[in-house]
């Protein structure tokens, strides 16, 4: 049996979990709609990267297909990113992880050019040890291939996974770690010695 170990790490999800994000969802579903259309193929995106990637499975350029869904995408997360705001105490448990040197990465189906810019406008960036964002539609949440590498990258065992939606939660008892929903963020705290 192994003996305690302390908490070594804390990976978030990040829009809905420390910050939010105001994509214009409205607006990009019907630039992606345009797109669609010119494959000859359509759909409402709803939900946005599985109607994606089932879209590219129909098509024999499949690939070009979400490659240019995922830009557009990734067009209005930065915008949206540029009024990232942090949700209230994110900072404060942050500095407080930081202090007790746990380590801290962020898990997104977000892209890291979106990250990177909610970290620099939010003014939490030094505060981030890793972060990973979304490639592709093969590697999305809940699929725990993200959560494995940063447990890799990171060499830590002892995780928890804090994340505001059940793809977060469903990636974490894949990967073999602990959940605490986003609005138990308090809870957090009693994990850490």
């Amino acid at each position: 049996m192994e003996k305690y170990r302390p908490m070594e790490a804390v990976f978030f999800d990040l829009d809905g979990t420390l910050v939010k994000i105001p994509i214009d969802y409205e607006l990009m579903r019907n630039e992606l709609k345009l797109i669609a259309k010119k494959y000859g193929l359509y759909s409402e995106f709803k939900p946005l990267f599985k109607e994606i990637k089932r879209l590219s499975s129909l098509h024999s350029e499949g690939d070009k297909f979400a490659k240019e869904c995922l830009e557009v995408i990734k067009k209005y997360e930065i915008r949206g990113a540029e009024k990232a705001e942090l949700l209230k105490g994110v900072k404060e448990i942050l500095h407080y992880l930081k202090n007790k040197g746990i380590k801290i990465a962020i898990i997104s189906n977000n892209s890291k050019d979106c990250i990177e810019k909610v970290l620099e406008v939010t003014g939490i960036k030094n505060l981030i040890d890793l972060v990973i964002g979304r490639n592709s539609i093969e590697d999305l949440k809940p699929n725990p291939l993200p959560i494995i590498n940063a447990l890799k990258i990171l060499n830590v065992r002892k995780v928890i996974f804090v994340g505001d939606r059940e793809e977060d939660k469903i990636a974490a008892n894949k990967a073999g770690i602990e959940f605490i929903e986003a609005n138990k963020i308090n809870e957090l705290l009693k994990y850490i010695q």
